[in-house]
């Protein structure tokens, strides 16, 4: 894979708080919708946001770790 222009790794770090942030808000947003769906059980609920949380944890990873 070719190296990131200098130029655009800068930017990226300038923007990298912003980025997080707008991630963390789509996937707390959908962790939510989890919780207020009155239909399942808190079990069920509870599985749906554990299995939820720990895929979006490797997204987070895979974009935001060094």
């Amino acid at each position: 894979m070719d190296a990131i222009p200098e130029r655009d790794w800068l930017y990226l770090r300038r923007v990298q708080g912003q980025l997080l942030e707008a991630l963390c808000a789509r996937i707390n947003g959908e962790a939510s919708r989890i919780m207020a769906n009155h239909y399942l059980k808190e079990h069920e609920k509870f599985l749906q946001l554990y299995a939820h949380v720990v895929t979006q944890n490797a997204v987070v990873a895979d974009c935001f770790d060094d």
